[in-house]
């Protein structure tokens, strides 16, 4: 997804940022929810196969493409800044049995943009929690990012 040159992420990024709601305790998120909005930042997340990256550039990134594995990519964008920023990542990802898997998050940074991808393996129609603490650089406390998203292998 934000494997694309530098202004087509940007144009995706500004597409998403249309599509805000609110939710229940005041925090915003899209329609689709693949943001979170914070004091001063968007988080954007997203998990889709490995096998969506080209190879070549799945090479340049050290990134193994598999049926059977996702990435789960988050970008942390400042209010009124172009392209993602630096910050620390952890997490992990649930399955419906509360098996846990540590998510390995890897800096991908492209011209100005940066953004995070973690490799996870699945089996088909797993449904996945996923609890992602973001804390960006320089910036005090950190934020938590939930979310929960069917997987399907890819075939």
């Amino acid at each position: 997804m934000l494997l694309l040159p530098a202004p087509k992420a940007l144009a995706l990024i500004l597409a998403l940022l249309s599509l805000v709601t609110t939710t229940a305790n005041g925090q915003e998120q899209s329609a689709s929810e693949s943001f979170q909005r914070f004091a001063g930042y968007t988080v954007y997340y997203s998990v889709f196969p490995s096998t969506m990256v080209q190879p070549d550039i799945a090479l340049l990134h050290q990134l193994t493409r598999s049926p059977d594995q996702m990435l789960v990519n988050v970008a942390v964008v400042a209010d009124g800044v172009i392209g993602g920023q630096a910050a620390e990542l952890a997490g992990v990802a649930r399955n419906l049995l509360q098996q846990r898997r540590t998510l390995d998050f890897k800096a991908i940074v492209e011209g100005s943009v940066v953004y995070y991808l973690a490799p996870l393996r699945v089996t088909d129609e797993e449904i996945m929690h996923f609890d992602i603490t973001v804390d960006p650089e320089g910036k005090a406390g950190p934020f938590k990012v939930n979310f929960s998203k069917k997987l399907y292998v890819d075939r």
